[in-house]
């Protein structure tokens, strides 16, 4: 996927809501100048992120908030399965992307 993925000369921000230990993200955004963000749930891989991206929350990516149209790129692989819940349970796929689309830059490079 890198080599179809053009960054901007000026830097801009990317985020894997569901970042593991960052491998994903470090690999799509290498030699771009691009400041990287991750959220992880599980606390041992958000400590091996910290390595790996400028900024890492451990926690969950639903209880995490970004600025409207602030991020140019988000790396989105979350888990692939339904949620647990009450009523209409939705896919976690579709409940991710609800959530962080609206962190994305219209028209971003």
């Amino acid at each position: 996927m890198r080599r179809f993925v053009r960054f901007p000369a000026e830097q801009c921000q990317a985020l894997d809501p569901c970042s593991g230990k960052g491998a994903a993200l470090k690999a799509l955004t290498a030699g771009g100048s691009v400041r990287t963000y991750g959220i992880e749930l599980d606390a041992y891989r958000a400590a091996e992120a910290h390595d790996v991206f400028d900024e890492v929350i451990q926690g969950s990516a639903f209880d995490t908030h970004a600025p409207v149209e602030s991020l140019s790129l988000v790396y989105l692989n979350p888990p692939y399965d339904f949620e647990v819940g009450e009523g209409m349970n939705k896919r976690m796929e579709r409940l991710f992307l609800e959530h962080v689309a609206r962190w994305l830059k219209p028209n971003a490079a």
